[in-house]
């Protein structure tokens, strides 16, 4: 049942960003996601909150917003939301996922008071710092794509690392802005597959597992261009197919194909998404 509905989720959240069918089977089958359905994790529907709150139609804004305030599930993928929509001055949604994050933070102090709460601070988050914290190298750590844990594969000390994570971070913050700030219309699947990317750089916990609304952006981008067009989508391919054999044998690498992707990617003028921005509007 918990991978059949995240598979819809995300189904549902590909038909609302505009792909294609072939798109969406692209999608459904890449690496990032059988792993998330092989470990079964949360994957698939932080994925599809975060493409749903990445529609950029003036009329889905109210969407947008409640499935921003639905990635509180998993907190730190959504540090770049806020400044996605008001770099968009899209404040409607801003608001919108304001009040739904509020609503579904108060929900379980209303079914069982601050034992949830308590729960999630003191073991949740608490084994998450635990995880990241750990000498390399760990076995749940082979998996991981951040540029804190990139940093800890090559022998950098905690220091270190989250110094060079933070620079990270406020990078990805900037890039969104500047993301967002285009117009709306221009070459959707590009910003939507650029800003995935640096969500996953702007946070110091993250898994090849977080990736499947990555692979149904990028098949989106092959898909308007003419799937001849497919060198981002390979290299994703490539990256969450044997990513455990360039963990083991080198070093984590997760980071770089991020940032090459991202590089790939990148909104250039020349070129306009007509599909995705009359879909999404």
């Amino acid at each position: 049942m918990w991978l059949v509905l995240g598979n819809l989720l995300l189904l549902a959240a590909g038909r609302s960003v505009g792909l294609s069918w072939p798109a969406i089977t692209v999608g459904l089958v890449n690496p990032a996601n059988l792993y998330c359905m092989a470990m079964g994790q949360t994957g698939s529907f932080v994925s599809a909150m975060l493409l749903i709150a990445l529609i950029p139609g003036p009329r889905r804004m109210a969407q947008a917003g409640i499935a921003a305030g639905a990635v509180i599930i998993k907190p730190h993928f959504g540090l770049l939301l806020p400044i996605r929509f008001l770099a968009a001055r899209q404040y409607r949604s801003l608001l919108v996922g304001a009040v739904a994050l509020l609503i579904l933070c108060l929900l379980p102090i209303a079914a069982a008071g601050l034992a949830p709460w308590s729960i999630f601070f003191t073991k949740k988050a608490g084994n998450a710092v635990h995880f990241v914290n750990q000498p390399w190298p760990q076995l749940y750590q082979y998996t991981t794509i951040t540029v804190f844990m990139m940093l800890r594969s090559i022998g950098a000390g905690n220091e270190v690392a989250y110094a060079i994570q933070a620079i990270s971070t406020i990078v990805a913050l900037i890039l969104t802005w500047h993301l967002w700030q285009r117009p709306l219309t221009n070459d959707g699947f590009a910003r939507l597959s650029a800003t995935l990317c640096l969500v996953m750089l702007a946070t110091p916990y993250a898994y090849i597992y977080d990736l499947p609304a990555l692979g149904f952006a990028l098949a989106g981008y092959a898909a308007a261009r003419g799937w001849h067009a497919m060198t981002p989508l390979t290299v994703f391919w490539i990256f969450t197919g044997v990513y455990g054999f360039f963990s083991v044998s080198l070093f984590l690498t997760g980071p770089i194909f991020l940032v090459a992707i991202a590089w790939l990617v990148w909104p250039r003028r020349d070129y306009n998404s007509a599909s995705y921005s009359a879909t999404c509007s």
